[in-house]
């Protein structure tokens, strides 16, 4: 063999080995888990060293700790209480950031719903790397919300051992707390679908939904998503990152051809200048000859010429941080509008020009027809784990979730006693 040829293939291996090494990296992942018992529930938090290992909860306040130490954990998540009370846990992890220190570990959060009510809406449960604050245990019982977080701090990636916990009760009011129309648990949405509501036609709405991963990806970059929005029949001016900053088209839906200038900006969002009835071809022609990432120093200009502005103000978001994106389709303008981040709540909306007696309103608003939200908190749950005290002879270094001192069980087994 020559030595080239040798080297080559002592290369390759090496890269076929550290390349596997370096894709199986370990983390942590931190979860919300759901036990129920008599009239009465708690969720605890804990977690695991990457996808792959059991659970491990963290230790209750004495006053806890012996109601809970025997009872299961929820099947998923979910049980109904003898008096009728449907409780649910989902959980999920926020969206990662790829600059600054730390935006790889970003905050863990949580929901808890009673029948059919959100009482607690994506709550961090875990702070994240630059974070301090961290919830212990979530505790209910009718008409009582207890709460435990601990309260004080420890060094990163080590479980909470001896930290003192602080907790307190509030009155929970049922009856004074909206229902929450997306992500409701009843819909038994797994993770990575889309949840719909509609206040103009629940079917027509479902209909943009579509599975697999071809189409408009909306929601937090955290969840790989299984379901994503798609306009088959629909032209879409401005959805292509090379497409052309300018288009003509019925924008406000009044039988009368505009002209639309798409107007990007360096968050990531965009604004619509518009100008009613058409723009001359004098200015049309100025327009095209200015690049897209320039348009937005003739922006004013614009404006004292008599072009209208539509910004993510014009939603029901009320934020600027929003891509406008036009669809046309059976004759008829919407605006998809998706928020720059995608964790905000929710994933995207589909607009219309507002309308008055069946006849669009020139000049007029927007309303929200649909409203998508990609599902993002879990609900399933593996084999957890309860850690004994931890062992010496381990260095600091050492975090105390990677000792053999773990008891471990699944759905179908009782907590081992006194833990």
């Amino acid at each position: 063999m020559s030595a080239l040829k040798y080297i080559a293939r002592t290369l390759a291996f090496a890269v076929l080995i550290f390349g596997y090494g370096a894709a199986r990296a370990d983390y942590i992942v931190y979860h919300a888990i759901l036990h129920c018992s008599g009239s009465e529930a708690i969720i605890r938090f804990g977690e695991s060293y990457s996808n792959d290992e059991p659970i491990i909860l963290y230790d209750l306040p004495s006053q806890l700790s012996a109601k809970w130490s025997n009872t299961n954990r929820a099947d998923a998540n979910h049980c109904l209480l003898p008096n009728g009370d449907e409780l649910t846990v989902r959980y999920g992890r926020k969206q990662p950031s790829a600059t600054g220190m730390g935006g790889g570990d970003p905050p863990w959060f949580f929901s808890f719903w009673i029948n059919g009510t959100k009482v607690i809406s994506r709550e961090d449960f875990y702070p994240g790397f630059n974070g301090s604050a961290r919830l212990n245990n979530i505790s209910y019982r009718p008409g009582q919300l207890g709460r435990c977080s601990f309260g004080g701090t420890w060094p990163a990636y080590m479980r909470p051992v001896g930290i003192s916990i602080d907790c307190t009760e509030q009155v929970l009011d049922l009856d004074r707390i909206p229902p929450d129309p997306l992500e409701q648990p009843g819909q038994q949405r797994a993770v990575g679908t889309i949840s719909v509501t509609s206040s103009y036609d629940l079917s027509f709405c479902r209909s943009f939904i579509q599975r697999g991963n071809r189409g408009v990806r909306i929601g937090s970059v955290a969840t790989k998503e299984t379901e994503v929005l798609n306009f088959p029949n629909a032209e879409m001016p401005f959805w292509a990152v090379s497409a052309w900053h300018i288009a003509r088209f019925d924008f406000n839906n009044d039988g009368v051809a505009d002209t639309v200038v798409n107007v990007w900006d360096y968050r990531g969002s965009n604004r619509l200048l518009v100008k009613l009835g058409g723009a001359s071809d004098e200015e049309t022609d100025e327009i095209v000859a200015i690049p897209k990432y320039e348009l937005i120093r003739i922006e004013r200009t614009l404006l004292a010429k008599g072009w209208e502005e539509v910004e993510g103000y014009s939603t029901d978001y009320g934020s600027n941080w929003v891509w406008l994106n036009p669809v046309l389709m059976d004759g008829m303008t919407y605006i998809l509008a998706t928020p720059v981040n995608g964790e905000e709540m929710p994933s995207a909306l589909l607009l219309r020009t507002s309308r008055k007696d069946g006849v669009p309103t020139r000049n007029g608003g927007w309303d929200t027809l649909c409203t998508f939200q990609l599902i993002e908190e879990i609900s399933e749950v593996r084999h957890v784990c309860l850690s004994a005290s931890p062992t010496s002879g381990h260095g600091d270094e050492q975090p105390d979730f990677l000792l053999a001192t773990n008891v471990c069980f699944d759905s179908k087994q009782t907590l081992p006693a006194g833990r």
